[in-house]
């Protein structure tokens, strides 16, 4: 049986912070202490990978929808005039969603084979890299495709929801 972490005095420490409601910093970094002495270094390190992981996915997607936004507004008039014409809501949606398509189904189909080279390569090179399994090489497409599709999916709305005169007015 292994001895509790903490001795006494930290003990005594704890309840104080616990006693005084002014100390809330304190008692954070007490408690991320804690935290920190009862995980192992493997269990931070997928901790950071994991939040690394997450920031890396939410500036591809802020990167796409900026991206797509910018096209959008630049193709704002564009809209207007086919609205004018006659095009619906709907086409204009698809119309969008399509071309973000077309631009998703290349970036995949250049780095889907360009990442499964990289995992021979790093597994050929680096101790202890092993290669990935099905599930895992088909799970991260997924989540990137569905965060693309998000980020894809607003300015479509957008430029479907444009007014035509408005559109034509800023021309």
């Amino acid at each position: 049986m292994t001895p509790h972490p903490l001795t006494g005095d930290e003990r005594n420490r704890i309840r104080l912070y616990f006693l005084d409601s002014r100390v809330r910093y304190g008692l954070v970094l007490l408690v991320l202490g804690l935290v920190l002495v009862q995980t192992t270094p493997g269990e931070i390190l997928l901790f950071a990978g994991l939040t690394w992981l997450g920031v890396a996915l939410a500036l591809a997607a802020v990167g796409l929808y900026g991206l797509i936004a910018f096209h959008v507004a630049r193709r704002g008039p564009e809209f207007g005039v086919r609205m004018a014409l006659g095009a619906s809501r709907q086409d204009i949606l698809a119309l969008v969603l399509s071309e973000g398509g077309r631009l998703l189904g290349a970036g995949f189909a250049l780095g889907a084979p360009l990442a499964a080279a990289l995992c021979w390569v790093m597994t050929a090179f680096l101790f202890g890299v092993v290669r990935p399994d099905p599930a895992t090489l088909a799970g991260i497409p997924a989540v990137l495709l569905g965060a693309a599709a998000i980020a894809l999916f607003v300015p479509a709305w957008r430029a479907s929801r444009l007014d035509p005169v408005a559109a034509l007015r800023n021309e």
